[in-house]
């Protein structure tokens, strides 16, 4: 078997910890929903480029359902084929039993350089009516693969109890960072997917169920 150089490991692991240098969330829960957990969730990512929603949906719910938490995508209950009413969104929701809807909208991600390929398209916007809130009409922001000096990734979530329509719940994370390191598609769905998912737990929205 071949083996690893302390030096290569030590290269990764600083590699690896130069990424993300600087991350913080903050949350809040309106306290007439203090106590109560939400069984099976919509979750919502607003955004432009359908891949990115789509992987971030998935992986988000992936990760929920290791801990028994149940949860829906909206590229599946809502698919992009056409804009749903504000009469026909309600009644989806209680079709599929959904008790809460996660909205994760990406409010800006920057980087110093900018003259290599881009990878991917995003976009964000939120509004609190139905016929808005699973739909953004902000312009996209290139996200690329490169070794960058500085990235900057500022993320905001809406947490909708289905039963009153009332916003539940918010959280905004924001995450500095400063060297040089390979940013892609992937790391930014695993980092915000990890934020949204370990604060939901934290701030009991969701709860791991046993067995």
């Amino acid at each position: 078997m071949k083996r690893i150089s302390a030096g290569v490991i030590f290269f990764s692991l600083a590699f690896f910890l130069c990424a993300f240098t600087n991350s913080n969330m903050v949350s809040f829960k309106d306290p007439d929903f203090v106590g109560k957990i939400y069984n099976k969730i919509l979750i919502v990512v607003n955004i432009s480029d359908s891949d990115f929603k789509d992987q971030l949906e998935r992986t988000i719910q992936n990760k929920l359902s290791k801990k028994g938490v149940e949860s829906l995508t909206s590229m599946k209950v809502l698919p992009p084929i056409r804009k749903f009413s504000d009469e026909e969104i309600p009644d989806i929701l209680n079709r599929n039993k959904i008790q809460g809807v996660l909205v994760t909208n990406i409010l800006s991600y920057e980087e110093d350089e900018k003259d290599f390929k881009p990878s991917a398209l995003m976009s964000t916007g939120t509004t609190y009516s139905y016929t808005n809130l699973f739909h953004t009409d902000s312009r996209p922001r290139i996200i690329s693969g490169y070794n960058v000096q500085n990235l900057n990734i500022q993320c905001h979530f809406d947490f909708v109890d289905v039963n009153s329509g009332i916003l539940a719940w918010i959280a905004e994370s924001k995450t500095n960072a400063s060297g040089i390191f390979y940013t892609n598609q992937k790391s930014i769905i695993n980092y915000v997917s990890d934020a949204i998912v370990n604060r939901l737990f934290e701030d009991e929205i969701v709860k791991q169920k046993k067995g």
